[in-house]
């Protein structure tokens, strides 16, 4: 059987307990989705396209001034996906047409 407690808390108290609570599952999840996610998973340049939101020659000016690293097997053009999260978080990209 279940025991019911019940509290008075203020709206603000109560307001600022659930933000707490919110906050810390989603920077777990944040967390587990990252450490599950494959470190080194290089993309083609159309997944790096979607994931950034550009076109193939907004992703070629990136390349060209060496904002975004590409690897070349053989004919393919790939990318860390780790390394396009990285220039976006630190706003390396997203700026560098303006400049």
């Amino acid at each position: 059987m279940q025991q019911i407690i019940t509290i008075q808390v203020e709206l603000e108290e109560f307001k600022e307990i659930v933000k707490e609570i919110v906050t810390d599952v989603v920077k777990r999840q944040l967390v587990h989705n990252s450490s599950s996610e494959k470190e080194d998973e290089l993309i083609s340049m159309n997944q790096a396209c979607l994931m950034l939101n550009v076109s193939k020659v907004t992703l070629w000016n990136y390349r060209k001034k060496k904002l975004i690293h590409a690897r070349k097997i053989g004919r393919r053009v790939l990318f860390s996906k780790k390394e396009l999260r990285e220039a976006t978080e630190h706003a390396y990209i997203g700026q560098a047409l303006h400049n």
